[in-house]
């Protein structure tokens, strides 16, 4: 798949930046506003950039690590938006084994046109990870479209209900699930929204008990 982004890099680069991303992402913008001010921001296939240079232009100053495992279409975009707030890595799913070593728990990850890519064998995992690197109410914004018959890209099945099932497994709640038509108003696609939020009590308790329980999940599955 990276392949095919490197090679046409370019045309990625123009279709993606064409797009303005409060269409995009207008259902859960409101959810910034609860996030901490200057707080951390994962954009996980993070494309041209777009998306990580209009998150560190919101008033709560953010700041990004964008994760774009394409070298070419990577190279464009930190070409494209130079800020010293976002931060470039080349690193994938399911393992993200680079930004995992930084030890960092973010205020928001999102996965914007992502989930697709994943094979069906690696999204439970990929979700485990991903959830692991949450603050305490911290919230994974996941946006996925539906394939169609003959495009060269390959598209593996997503079903809504099995992110449910991932995010029950590691502690998270849903706070919000839309679908949506195609911004770019390609007829024959859907997209679909879910955004999930680890709780907090206040005192720091629920996310260490999500920790002791998942831990402990991992453990048995080992034995």
């Amino acid at each position: 798949m990276d392949d095919v982004y490197n090679h046409k890099a370019r045309e990625f680069v123009r279709r993606y930046e064409a797009v303005d991303p409060v269409r995009v992402h207008g259902s859960w913008i409101p959810f910034l506003d609860n996030l901490n001010r200057g707080g951390l921001i994962l954009d996980i296939g993070a494309g041209s950039g777009r998306d990580a240079a209009w998150l560190v232009d919101h008033p709560q100053k953010f700041e990004v690590f964008a994760v774009e495992p394409a070298r070419r279409l990577r190279e464009l975009a930190e070409s494209n938006h130079p800020n010293p707030a976002i931060h470039w890595y080349a690193d994938k799913l399911p393992q993200l084994k680079t930004i995992r070593k930084f030890n960092l728990k973010f205020d928001l990850i999102l996965l914007s046109a992502v989930w697709m890519h994943l094979p069906e064998a690696q999204q439970e995992r990929a979700f485990r990870v991903v959830s692991d690197l949450l603050k305490p109410k911290g919230i994974m914004v996941i946006t996925f479209r539906n394939s169609v018959a003959g495009e060269k890209r390959r598209f593996h099945p997503v079903s809504a209900n099995a992110l449910r099932k991932f995010a029950r497994n590691n502690a998270l709640e849903e706070i919000l699930h839309q679908s949506n038509a195609d911004v770019m108003g390609r007829k024959q696609l859907h997209w679909t929204t879910l955004v999930f939020r680890l709780p907090d009590d206040g005192t720091g308790a629920l996310p260490l008990l999500r920790n002791i329980v998942i831990n402990d999940k991992k453990t048995s599955t080992y034995k």
